[in-house]
């Protein structure tokens, strides 16, 4: 057998050497879509992942709203209302994004120790996981953030208009993502649960912090300035309360001697006919019960300190997309270039 295996070495025919094209049975597409098939099949068969996250997401979206039920979208507010609306909406994305965040790394550490286990058996490289990954994720983070602005956004009583409400769903869609896609990224960076969880505080805490309504940007030292505009959840913010409250002209009734009322009686006469009041009640269309009134637009720019301005929304959006970038890449260098599994 030896002798016979020799001489079929040494007196080859080549006219039968079996050769193929290309490596793989199938071509890179081909597998790329099974990979992102099986990727999508593994996230919806973690329901404490997916399914329980989305119903979460709609109760927290009625709990939170709920409070203005009663009350929603009234013609005249006060400033400790209008306080209150902003800092609900700030609530919201912040709950949902530590949500995201925290309950992406156990699956996606399941999945990353079982790649490299994949890798190393020639079956599938770092391009394939990681555009299976933003692939598999993206479905969840559209349906999650549907879900609970469907709920919230009406229940809170913002504006019925369909360009505001997209213009929600999409700052609130790019908040979702990005708390999911850095969940990925820090797991795929580091070895182990804990200093990922590490990572993610570092995270969750910037964003609380310096996204714009704990310290407003007009109290912020110039040192502090740095972290604002690399925060992600600034811009998030940002555009979630402009594209609701531009050009809103509802009234806020201005308490005596506060920074609203200061910064409306500074503005000129023609920009604030309700403080004093220069038309009766019967002559307008909202009636100011005091002496001095603003609308909700002039109490936005007055509680931000002219910060968070329509101008910036266009920033917003490109800044927020270069995040999404940032964290994109970084999952893709962690994948290439780490193996925390013996292989």
């Amino acid at each position: 057998l030896i002798d016979n295996i020799e001489n079929a070495e040494s007196n080859a025919d080549e006219s039968k050497k079996v050769t193929f094209e290309s490596k793989y049975a199938c071509p890179k597409r081909v597998r790329q879509r099974i990979v992102n098939d099986k990727l999508v099949l593994v996230y919806w068969r973690s329901p404490t992942y997916n399914r329980t996250r989305l119903i979460v997401s709609l109760f927290i979206a009625f709990l939170l709203a709920s409070v203005f039920l009663t009350n929603r979208r009234p013609a005249v507010s006060s400033e400790a209302g209008m306080k209150s609306l902003f800092s609900t909406i700030f609530i919201s994305f912040i709950i949902i994004g530590v949500m995201s965040i925290t309950t992406v790394l156990p699956v996606m550490l399941k999945i990353r120790d079982v790649f490299y286990l994949h890798r190393a058996a020639g079956m599938i490289d770092h391009r394939d996981l990681n555009q299976a990954l933003a692939v598999a994720e993206k479905r969840f983070i559209c349906l999650g953030s549907a879900c609970f602005c469907a709920v919230f956004y009406f229940a809170i009583g913002l504006e019925v208009s369909f360009n505001k409400f997209l213009a929600f769903w999409g700052f609130f869609t790019f908040n979702l993502a990005l708390y999911s896609y850095f969940g990925q990224a820090f797991m795929c960076s580091v070895r182990g649960m804990a200093t990922a969880q590490i990572l993610n505080a570092v995270f969750i805490g910037i964003n609380n912090f310096f996204s714009g309504l704990i310290v407003r940007p007009q109290y912020l030292s110039a040192f502090f300035f740095v972290p604002y505009y690399i925060t992600p959840g600034h811009y998030v913010y940002e555009g979630l309360i402009v594209s609701q409250f531009t050009g809103d002209d509802r009234l806020v009734v201005a308490n005596d001697l506060s920074e609203y009322q200061r910064w409306i009686t500074a503005l000129p006469a023609e920009e604030r006919p309700y403080c004093p009041p220069v038309e009766s009640c019967e002559d307008t269309q909202y009636c100011c019960p005091t002496d001095c009134c603003g609308t909700v637009e002039q109490y936005m720019d007055s509680f931000f300190g002219g910060y968070f301005n329509s101008g910036n929304l266009l920033q917003d959006v490109l800044v927020l997309g270069l995040f999404l970038v940032t964290a994109r890449v970084l999952t893709y260098f962690s994948l290439r270039f780490f193996n925390y599994v013996s292989t």
